[in-house]
């Protein structure tokens, strides 16, 4: 009975730790991307355009959105 309960314990524990691999495998590229965005540079091509923050925030959500979309096509969340 023991045997049993340690293998449901480390079944939910095998689970848990996935699912906080997803999301910090997704959080990676953004917090790449944010960390080049947020030194002092000044010749930057894209801060120069008129919608330059805005393709900054679409990129981001493209990559997530392609990130969740793999990762739910595996099942691994």
């Amino acid at each position: 009975v023991l045997e049993v309960y340690f293998s449901t314990v480390q079944r939910r524990v095998n689970n848990t730790i996935r699912v906080l691999t997803v999301i910090s495998t997704i959080f990676l590229p953004l917090t790449l991307i944010a960390s080049i965005y947020g030194m002092n540079f000044k010749h930057f091509p894209e801060l120069e355009w008129e919608h330059g923050y805005t393709f900054f925030w679409g990129v981001s959500a493209a990559i997530v959105a392609a990130m969740v979309y793999y990762f739910k096509r595996k099942k691994m969340w």
